[in-house]
């Protein structure tokens, strides 16, 4: 995890808030989520050490956010050791590993 937190740069998460149509923005490693809709992730931008992984397409699921990271991550050919590593990380960057373990409030 330390390895992890030092060569994330950050990341950038808006969730769209179909109440009133504005975003939330949340720089951080692990960004929070809009309190509205916590389901539909608007843009994520990753920076993982040197290499930029670009935005994604708006209004999608985590599930399919996922999906499309991964398809471009591949697609940039990376570094097998940096591929792995970023792909580890995908669930929580999108709060998927939330369902796994209840968060204190």
């Amino acid at each position: 995890m330390q390895l992890i937190n030092k060569a994330i740069t950050w990341v950038d998460r808006m969730w769209h808030r179909e109440s009133d149509a504005t975003t939330v923005s949340a720089p951080s490693h692990r960004p929070a989520r809009d309190k509205q809709n916590t389901d539909t992730v608007t843009a994520i931008r990753l920076y993982y050490q040197d290499y930029y992984i670009p935005c994604l397409p708006p209004h999608l699921p985590p599930d399919d956010a996922r999906a499309v990271i991964e398809q471009q991550i591949l697609e940039m050919e990376l570094p097998e050791s940096v591929e792995r590593e970023i792909m580890r990380e995908i669930p929580q960057w999108l709060g998927l590993d939330r369902e796994a373990a209840p968060v204190a409030e």
